[in-house]
């Protein structure tokens, strides 16, 4: 499942999403479990910022969210969507908790829950926890994931959120080739199972 039309990115000669922010960039090297590339981008400031960094990563919590709203995803499955998302962090610097994960969601989902412990302790890291467990249950490819982080990277820059001007460089260049067929045929086995398995 792809994102809404109008929201499509442009690629350069080499087909690398034409993203334009260093917090962009992260969120997608986070998302896609892309470790050394994420520690690289931290080391030239990725995901240091928070203010900026919450900004594309709300932009593309609520993409998502709306996309799992148009899905067949529905409350009830949530807390198994939950468990997926924390056991995604577990190994990480920042784990987030199935019950702050519930509770992010249901509340943009319109829910009558409290998260201002969350807003306060783990606004970034819960809803990058939503959007790399959401990239696996739509069933994105990569083409969909560098629509979905354009577009957060739009919404953030209409709120009013300055982020990092960021274009990769040859060794990240490099080491993109390398590791981007691997997912993508990851994700194309998994799709390929769930759709047996349906």
């Amino acid at each position: 499942m792809g994102l809404p039309s109008g929201s499509r990115v442009g690629f350069d000669r080499e087909g690398t999403a034409l993203l334009s922010t260093l917090e962009g960039y992260h969120l997608r090297a986070s998302v896609l479990g892309h470790r050394w590339l994420t520690r690289h981008l931290e080391r030239r400031g990725g995901g240091l910022d928070p203010v900026a960094s919450f900004g594309v990563v709300e932009g593309a919590f609520v993409t998502v969210c709306e996309q799992l709203a148009r899905s067949d995803f529905r409350l009830t499955e949530l807390r198994c969507f939950a468990d997926a998302a924390a056991r995604l962090t577990v190994a990480g610097r920042e784990p987030v908790t199935v019950d702050e994960v519930t509770r992010i969601v249901q509340y943009e989902f319109g829910e009558p829950v409290t998260v201002a412990d969350v807003e306060t302790n783990k606004a970034v890291p819960v809803r990058r926890a939503v959007v790399g467990t959401a990239v696996r249950r739509l069933r994105f490819t990569l083409h969909d994931v560098d629509n979905l982080l354009r577009r957060a990277e739009s919404l953030a820059a209409q709120w009013g959120f300055a982020a990092t001007t960021y274009h990769p460089g040859p060794l990240t260049a490099g080491y993109l080739k390398v590791v981007e067929p691997r997912w993508s045929s990851h994700q194309s086995r998994r799709r390929h199972q769930l759709g047996q398995a349906l």
